[in-house]
């Protein structure tokens, strides 16, 4: 008896991927102020920003839906944040 795995259909990114943030701000502010920034472009499910050495200055936004993701891309990337411009403002894929 053979088995076989499909890959799920791909379904639309709606998470994007912030680098370049400003590392001098508290963790608690700066997903705050990301997640009041980014809501100008819809509905934000989740900000994930993580003060480790390996992840500071990063940052992931989770939107309920790819229009408003995509919204965001367009507009946001090299936006001044805290300072910094945002830099590689893109979708984020987990394979």
């Amino acid at each position: 008896m053979s088995s076989s795995t499909t890959a799920p259909a791909s379904l639309p990114i709606s998470t994007l991927y912030i680098k370049n943030l400003n590392t001098k701000v508290n963790k608690s502010e700066l997903r705050k102020s990301l997640y009041s920034y980014f809501s100008a472009y819809g509905q934000v499910l989740d900000v994930v920003a993580l003060k480790t050495q390996a992840l500071r200055g990063q940052a992931w936004i989770v939107y309920g839906d790819h229009a408003s993701a995509k919204a965001a891309l367009r507009d946001a990337g090299g936006k001044s944040f805290f300072g910094k411009p945002m830099v590689r403002v893109c979708f984020f894929h987990v394979w």
